[in-house]
């Protein structure tokens, strides 16, 4: 194990929507938290490697790159984030946001998506929106009626008792998710 916590490498190869620079507080989280638990570094490696598993499944989605978000709005991104900031701080100053509400606007201001909804929103409430037509019912979705089915299965007592019930079940569930 190694005596501090910069002494741990974390190789993330193979993960390049994860590369972090060396100075990365991400990077520096890891590594002391890997030092608090005493964690060697094969048991590093191998969290790593998970990492690499998820990843390559596209079960975990790529860090957060907040120059990206702005350069997706373009010329004058960071000032329009800094509008939609502004705003929510005045509502806020104001009274008309608690600090909950105000908190969770504010989580989706980093990211161009979040700025050109607020945008959007402030356009809209701007105009003369007295009747408003309610939102068409989403589609269904496909997987749901698979998912119910499974869940279903795995709730029958059999599940417990009969093996061969188990994996139909199983099957059933990962069938759901293809």
């Amino acid at each position: 194990m190694p005596e501090t916590a910069d002494g741990y490498t974390v190789n993330l190869d193979g993960l390049e929507t994860w590369t972090r620079d060396a100075d990365d507080p991400a990077l520096k989280a890891l590594r002391e938290g890997f030092k608090e638990m005493g964690k060697t570094q094969g048991a590093v490696d191998d969290a790593l490697d998970a990492l690499r598993v998820l990843s390559k499944a596209g079960l975990i989605p790529p860090p957060f790159d907040a120059q990206a978000e702005v350069a997706k709005l373009g010329d004058g991104g960071a000032e329009r984030m800094k509008d939609v900031e502004t705003f929510l701080r005045a509502l806020h100053d104001r009274g008309e946001l608690d600090p909950d509400e105000f908190a969770e606007l504010m989580s989706v201001v980093p990211t161009a998506a979040g700025v050109r909804g607020f945008e959007k929103l402030r356009k809209a409430m701007s105009q003369d929106n007295t009747k408003v037509d309610p939102p068409a019912d989403p589609p269904a979705d496909p997987r749901a009626a698979k998912l119910a089915e499974a869940r279903a299965l795995r709730m029958d007592p059999k599940y417990e008792t009969d093996p061969e019930f188990r994996k139909r079940a199983d099957r059933a569930y990962q069938a759901a998710f293809e």
